[in-house]
């Protein structure tokens, strides 16, 4: 998926409401990718999943209310080198309420930006299934190297029973 533009789509009662996988390689990413103006509701596991990927964009999008087991925005990668990861994820103006997991996570990445979203009642899986925390920039699949490098998490408005 490249220089893909999505506007005004409602994505509802899915697994995945967008699953952007890529192999690990430069060549196969996924990249140049904008959504504005979506709605994710009541997906099962990850409202949007996404790896091996960058400059990807979610501008005014809402995110809710997620079956038993659904989160918000899932970013990694599927490498445990230190070649591949996420760059350039902007992240502005979004809503995110009553997810079972974390509105936000992701490991392993470069530039990620999340500025002026709202976050109310996420993670509501609870610390007991690993999903205490409305942005959690510890995840991925790299636990020992993983890392977030020029991460901007600016204006935010949290509303929330979580950590």
């Amino acid at each position: 998926m490249t220089r893909l533009f999505v506007q005004n789509v409602v994505f509802k009662e899915l697994d995945y409401g967008i699953k952007q996988t890529a192999a690990a390689s430069p060549f196969n990413q996924c990249w140049s990718n904008s959504f504005f103006r979506c709605i994710f509701q009541f997906c099962d596991e990850w409202c949007v999943y996404i790896e091996n990927s960058y400059d990807i964009k979610f501008v005014n999008c809402m995110f809710e209310a997620s079956t038993a087991d659904g989160g918000g925005i899932s970013i990694t990668d599927n490498t445990t080198s230190n070649t591949v990861e996420y760059r350039n994820f902007r992240i502005i103006n979004c809503t995110f309420q009553n997810l079972y997991k974390s509105a936000i996570e992701g490991g392993a990445g470069l530039s990620l930006n999340i500025e002026n979203c709202y976050f109310e009642d996420c993670a509501i899986g609870g610390s007991g299934n690993s999903w205490s925390y409305e942005i959690d920039l510890t995840k991925g699949n790299r636990p020992a190297t993983g890392y977030v490098d020029s991460a901007l998490i600016r204006g935010n408005t949290f509303n929330t029973k979580s950590t």
